[in-house]
């Protein structure tokens, strides 16, 4: 069997006995849960551990083994056409069902109340970051790390993966001796991280 057909298996099964438990009311069996949760948190932080040197190396391997930086000028034109297609197709998917099933419709006036009295706050104060969510200036200057090494130590991928990709196509034009020494290294960073996912896994 597949990895990968393990782990669809295990998060639906997982999200089977957590509805069970939770909508059935089964006492033991949300204390049993509840004891397990060390394991899954346990799980998501080995992953996590290992998101920064898989992508850093992985990506600036792509990037600098690319050679030509035409060639990466294309494929990352292609990849913003293909992100920004996607995107389209999902907003309009999502406003077409939501427009389709309509949400909350059939809902009765006593649990809308309920509803609104549980979670009201927190959707205005949602409503308020959203009001005050930066441009697209302020946006894209994010995108710029000052500081890659605290980017990677945030957690914010996106001007890490920025930082590296300028990284690796600035390696494409240095003295080639120079440029295998480096590759080297992150060749051996990303197999590693890969040996260390299986083993995670």
């Amino acid at each position: 069997m597949q990895l990968y057909t393990k782990i669809l298996i295990g998060l639906i099964g997982g999200a089977v006995v957590g509805a069970v438990a939770n909508i059935g009311g089964i006492t033991w069996l949300q204390d049993f849960l509840g004891t397990v949760e060390i394991l899954g948190t346990a799980f998501i932080n080995l992953i996590t551990m290992i998101v920064i040197p898989l992508v850093v190396a992985s990506l600036l391997v792509g990037t600098a083994s690319l050679g030509d930086l035409r060639k990466l000028g294309r494929i990352g034109g292609k990849t913003l056409a293909y992100y920004m297609i996607t995107t389209a197709v999902a907003v309009t998917i999502g406003l077409g069902l939501a427009n389709v099933i309509k949400p909350g419709a059939g809902v009765s006036e006593e649990t809308r109340i309920e509803l609104t009295e549980r979670y009201g706050g927190d959707a205005a104060s949602r409503m308020d970051i959203a009001e005050n969510a930066p441009g697209w200036k302020d946006t894209l200057l994010r995108v710029i790390p000052r500081n890659p090494v605290r980017a990677a130590a945030d957690m914010d991928l996106l001007p890490l993966i920025f930082f590296t990709i300028c990284f690796g196509a600035a390696l494409t034009v240095i003295v080639p001796e120079r440029k295998d020494a480096v590759l080297t290294f992150f060749h051996g960073v990303n197999d590693t991280s890969m040996v260390l996912i299986n083993w995670i896994m």
